[in-house]
């Protein structure tokens, strides 16, 4: 069986001890798991497109990407390529709004 491979999309400016602790229980989790994860910065990828195909090849061989950050442009053109992204354009933008945010989760029950 192909190993899985996961991209990992943060923030830049994430840097502090928890997104270093975060990422250690992401690594240690896909090692048990034999998933193989590779972590870039939001700026690594925004100038990346849409300059090249060979960037965009190079996106394919990722199963899935896990997206940490909210850079809707971003999420959007992964999602426009046919990647699955996790968390969804549509899910960052329910979240970044409070009020979103009650109005969905009022509907609930």
């Amino acid at each position: 069986m192909k190993k899985k491979k996961i991209l990992v999309l943060k923030n830049a400016s994430a840097t502090s001890k928890i997104f270093e602790e975060q990422n250690d229980i992401l690594i240690s989790s896909a090692k048990k798991l034999g998933i193989e994860l590779t972590f870039k910065n939001n700026s690594q990828m925004i100038y990346s497109f849409p300059s090249s195909n060979e960037n965009i090849d190079d996106l394919k061989k990722y199963n899935a990407v896990l997206f940490f950050d909210k850079d809707m442009f971003l999420c959007k053109k992964l999602e426009s390529l046919g990647m699955k992204v996790f968390n969804s354009s549509e899910a960052i933008s329910n979240c970044d709004n409070k009020a979103r945010t009650y109005e969905i989760l009022s509907k609930e029950e």
